[in-house]
């Protein structure tokens, strides 16, 4: 991971979107606290290939909450299987043995999620 990469997207049930930093701890560590335990990597749909989707590997099995964004951008509507809980967007990054692994954002992976991201409407149902 290069000084450049040290923003990552958060996406919280809520739908507020949030950009943050990583810190000089351990990357896995800082996802661990983030999503409060063992995480899950996914593609979305809508983002291109190159951005990851990390989320709780157990968070329907823990009754978290939907997060209706996360789900749209992997792609309910297509397949019905909804995101619980808050996700964090990065990146992959291939190292020079050809290793695929995580890593930040840059700014203009920041740029390049605003565009995507804008315009995103979610429909929730409401239920009386």
């Amino acid at each position: 991971m290069t000084a450049e990469n040290k923003i990552y997207l958060k996406i919280s049930t809520s739908g507020l979107m949030e950009f943050r930093t990583l810190d000089d701890r351990d990357l896995n560590e800082q996802i661990h606290d983030e999503l409060h335990g063992f995480y899950e990597i996914v593609r979305t749909r809508s983002l291109g290939h190159k951005f990851l989707m990390l989320c709780d590997d157990e968070g329907l099995l823990k009754g978290l909450p939907i997060n209706d964004v996360a789900s749209e951008l992997y792609g309910i509507r297509v397949h019905g299987c909804p995101i619980a809980g808050d996700v964090l967007i990065m990146r992959e990054y291939i190292d020079e043995d050809g290793e695929e692994d995580i890593c930040g954002l840059d700014i203009h992976d920041c740029d390049e999620l605003i565009n995507k991201l804008h315009g995103l409407i979610v429909i929730k149902e409401v239920h009386e």
